[in-house]
C-alpha cells in the first residue's frame, strides 16, 4: 500500500495517519479479542511530508521516511502471525491477502572499475571489487572492459547511484586501509581560531581524568519538574512531540541529569564517584531560544579507594573547590573573585566572578534536590559557564626570568568574625601591597569557646619577594605592619602575637 497524499486532512472517521501515527479506535487494548493485521510499504517521500505537515515525529515515521524493503510486508505479516499464535495462543481466521499492483524491482546502477578506484583513491583490483559486490548480494548483470551493469536488491534503499556503490565497496574494504598520499595538502580560507573550543575541552578533560574523574554523557531532554524546582520553569524549552513526561523539556542545568547517573551507580553499590560532563543547556527568554555550553563536576563518597597504606577520606567541599581552582588556572582564570551565594539547589555555595560575570558555582547539593533523584548520601557539585571561560581565555603565555632574590615568609594569626572569608583577607592584602606579596595561604582554622561567640582564628602565611633587590628586615616589618593595621581597621581583626 502506498501513501498517496501530501497533506492529509483528518476527519472523525480517520483510523490513522499511514506510516506515521496509529489511531485510538483501531488500537489494541486489554479488551481486544480479534485483530486484523496489516503490513504495508509506504512511500518515504510522502511519509516525510505527512510527518512534517502534522508535526509528528514517531518511531514509525522515523523508519518509513528513511525507506524500508518494499518486498518485506508479506514476510513480516507471516512472522507477526506466527508470534501471536505461539505466544498468545491466537487462531488464524483467514488467508493472507497481498495487494501489490506495481511491484518495485531491483535498482539498476551503471558504474566502472576506474570510477570506483578514482573515488576511493586506491586501485583495489577488479577481482576484489567483484568479490565484495557479490558478497553484498549485488548482482553483476553484465561486464565489459571497464563497465559494470549492476542489479541492487530492493532492500538496499540507500544504494541507487554509482557513488553509493563505491561507499558499499569502501565500507567492506575498510576506510583505515586507504593510505594517505605523501602529497596530501589542503588550503584554508581563514586562519585557525585563536581559541579552539574542542582543544580546550580536551585539555580540561585530560586534566580531570588525571585527577580520577570519569566523563559522562547524558540526555539533553529531562523532566519538567527539575525546571520547576530550580524556579525557572517559565524559561523552559518544551518538546512539542515528547515521547514521555520524563523527556518533556530541554535541560537548563547539568545538575539533575548527572544526579540520575549518580543514583544509578549508587544503587549498584558504586558509591565513590567523581564525574564530569561537557554539555549544552537550553532556555527561552523573551520569545528567543538560547543555547549554552557548560562543564559540570560531581563528587560523592570517598576521594580514593580504600587501601592499606592510605587513610580513606570522604569527599567534601574543599576537595571539589581545589579541582575548580585547577580548572580555572588551566584556563587562565585563576584570578576570578569569589562570592558567597545561597541557591535553592546548593548550600554554602560560592560563585566565581570574572569580568562581572559568574563563570562557575560550587557547593554542596541541597538535600531537597537529592530527594528528587532518591540519593541518600552527600553530593558536591560545580558548574562552569564554558562559553564565558572560553571568552575570557587568553592564549598568550608570558615568561619571565627566575627571580635571583630570595623570598621571605611571614605568618599572622587573625581572630575574626565567622562571617569574614579568606577571600576578603586575600583581596584586602593584595590591595594594600600587591608588589611584594607573591602568595597568600591559609594553613589553619580554629574555632573554640575561648575565642568568643561567633569568632574564628585564621593562620595565614604571606610570601614576600622583591624582583629588584634582597628584602631587608625593615621593609618586611613595614609591610607586615601595614597589613596588620588594615586588617584591624577594615575587618575588625585581633592579631594574636
Amino acid at each position: 500500500m502506498f501513501l498517496q497524499h501530501q497533506r492529509l486532512v483528518l476527519h472523525p472517521g480517520t483510523m490513522c495517519i499511514a506510516g506515521v501515527f496509529g489511531g485510538q479506535e483501531s488500537g489494541v487494548s486489554a479488551a481486544t479479542k480479534s485483530i486484523f493485521l496489516e503490513s504495508a510499504y509506504f512511500s518515504p517521500d510522502f511519509v516525510r511530508k505527512s510527518s512534517q505537515f502534522h508535526g509528528l515525529k514517531t518511531d514509525a515515521s522515523f523508519r518509513f521516511e528513511r525507506g524500508t524493503d518494499p518486498n518485506m510486508p508479506v514476510n513480516a505479516l507471516l512472522k507477526a502471525t506466527k508470534l501471536i499464535v505461539e505466544v498468545a495462543g491466537g487462531v488464524v481466521s483467514s488467508e493472507v491477502s497481498d495487494v501489490y499492483p506495481n511491484p518495485i524491482k531491483d535498482f539498476k546502477v551503471e558504474t566502472s572499475y576506474s570510477y570506483i578506484d578514482r573515488l576511493i583513491g586506491k586501485k583495489l583490483g577488479n577481482a576484489l571489487i567483484k568479490e565484495i559486490l557479490t558478497g553484498l548480494n549485488i548482482t553483476i548483470e553484465s561486464e565489459k572492459e571497464d563497465e559494470l551493469k549492476l542489479s541492487v536488491p530492493s532492500y538496499k534503499v540507500d544504494v541507487q547511484r554509482p557513488a553509493d556503490i563505491v561507499e558499499e565497496v569502501l565500507r567492506i574494504y575498510g576506510y583505515d586501509n586507504i593510505e594517505l598520499s605523501d602529497r596530501l595538502s589542503a588550503a584554508y580560507l581563514a586562519d585557525f581560531p585563536e581559541k579552539d573550543k574542542d582543544k580546550l575541552q580536551k585539555l580540561i578533560g585530560s586534566m580531570l581524568a588525571g585527577s580520577g574523574f570519569n566523563e559522562i554523557l547524558t540526555n539533553s531532554m529531562t523532566k519538567s519538574v527539575y525546571s520547576g524546582f530550580l524556579g525557572i520553569a517559565d524559561k523552559s524549552v518544551e518538546v512539542l512531540n515528547k515521547l514521555s513526561e520524563d523527556l518533556g523539556v530541554m535541560r537548563q542545568s547539568l545538575l539533575f541529569s548527572g544526579l540520575e547517573i549518580l543514583n544509578y551507580n549508587i544503587n549498584r553499590r558504586q558509591k565513590d564517584l567523581k564525574l564530569f560532563e561537557f554539555g549544552k543547556v537550553y532556555s527561552k527568554e523573551e520569545g528567543k531560544y538560547k543555547e549554552g555550553n557548560r562543564l559540570a563536576l560531581f563528587v560523592t563518597g570517598s576521594i580514593q579507594a580504600e587501601s592499606w597504606n592510605a587513610q580513606t577520606e570522604e569527599a567534601d567541599y574543599f576537595y571539589l573547590n581545589t579541582i575548580v581552582h585547577k580548572v580555572l588556572q588551566k584556563l587562565n582564570s585563576g584570578d576570578a573573585q569569589q562570592q558567597k551565594v545561597e541557591l535553592n539547589y546548593l548550600s554554602n555555595g560560592v560563585n566565581y566572578i570574572k569580568n562581572n560575570k559568574v563563570i562557575a558555582s560550587v557547593g554542596k547539593v541541597q538535600d531537597k534536590a537529592l530527594k528528587l533523584t532518591d540519593i541518600k548520601q552527600s553530593v558536591y557539585y560545580a558548574e562552569f559557564d564554558a562559553d564565558a571561560l572560553l571568552k575570557a581565555y587568553k592564549n598568550n603565555i608570558q615568561f619571565q626570568e627566575l627571580n635571583k632574590y630570595p623570598e621571605v615568609r611571614r605568618d599572622l594569626s587573625l581572630v575574626l568574625d565567622k562571617t569574614i572569608t579568606f577571600e576578603q583577607i586575600k583581596s584586602l592584602a593584595l590591595k594594600q601591597e600587591k608588589k611584594l606579596i607573591t602568595d597568600i595561604n591559609i594553613f589553619d582554622v580554629y574555632e573554640g569557646k575561648n575565642l568568643g561567640e561567633n569568632k574564628k582564628a585564621y593562620a595565614v602565611s604571606f610570601t614576600l619577594q622583591d624582583f629588584e633587590q634582597t628584602l631587608t628586615d625593615k621593609v618586611i616589618d613595614i609591610t607586615m605592619q601595614k597589613l596588620m593595621s588594615i586588617f584591624e581597621k577594615e575587618l575588625g581583626a585581633v592579631i594574636r602575637k
